[in-house]
């Protein structure tokens, strides 16, 4: 990690409570907007914040966390605690869900339902977006028809809001259309190619194209891709 992204892994407190000055702040959301990661932690965050809004109760459950969460992750402790903690949520439910998923042997047809059915988190947007970017706010509610009405109204559209018109296609059982508008995202370096290649998988099962998904399935096992876990577990099953 660069010094540079040091410092921006330093300011994401500062930033979630508001203490960056404008300047910093564009700065900033321009890394952030490159960043998956950060963008995970911070939503990660968003969330410990509102599970917690409590300040002691907040530390209590870091306290308690810090001695076994952070230790098997190997995590150093140089930044805040609980921004580890919001970071690495999304690691530990993977790995519950793992150990669930590989203790009751689903089927093919469990397994794609249930991942089917997960809705991938929503995009971040900067403080300045919120207005222009209207439809992140209707695709967080599951609205996704609305999503595809709203995107396909614009014209030139971004990497980012062509990876989600393709989810709300997706989640709409149009996997044809979604499988269309997933390739170009995966065949091309931007910071969603991964998930591409996953729900493009998902959309060839939903359609029992077997053959289409498995080639998808073993490259993203074999790269460790994004899900590369519940890929291995699909392969296994179909």
């Amino acid at each position: 990690m660069t010094s540079q992204e040091e410092k921006y892994w330093d300011q994401l407190e500062d930033y979630f409570y508001n203490r960056l000055t404008a300047e910093e702040v564009t700065e900033f959301e321009s890394w952030l907007n490159t960043n998956y990661d950060a963008q995970q932690t911070l939503d990660g965050f968003k969330a410990l914040q509102k599970k917690f809004p409590n300040e002691d109760d907040k530390k209590a459950f870091f306290q308690k966390q810090s001695n076994t969460t952070l230790s098997k992750l190997n995590i150093g402790k140089k930044k805040p605690i609980y921004l580890y903690i919001a970071a690495s949520l999304t690691a530990i439910v993977a790995v519950v869900a793992w150990f669930v998923l590989d203790k009751t042997n689903l089927s093919a047809e469990t397994l794609l339902a249930q991942y089917s059915e997960e809705h991938y988190s929503a995009p971040f947007i900067t403080r300045d977006e919120v207005a222009s970017l209207g439809w992140v706010t209707v695709y967080n509610d599951k609205k996704h028809a609305e999503v595809i009405k709203i995107l396909n109204g614009k014209t030139d559209l971004e990497i980012k809001e062509e990876f989600y018109l393709s989810l709300s296609y997706f989640y709409t059982n149009q996997f044809s259309v979604a499988i269309d508008l997933l390739q170009p995202i995966a065949n091309s370096e931007n910071i969603f190619n991964q998930q591409a290649r996953w729900y493009m998988c998902l959309a060839y099962l939903n359609m029992d194209n077997k053959n289409e998904a498995k080639k998808l399935l073993i490259r993203i096992n074999k790269t460790k891709g994004y899900k590369y876990k519940e890929a291995e577990k699909l392969l296994q099953s179909i």
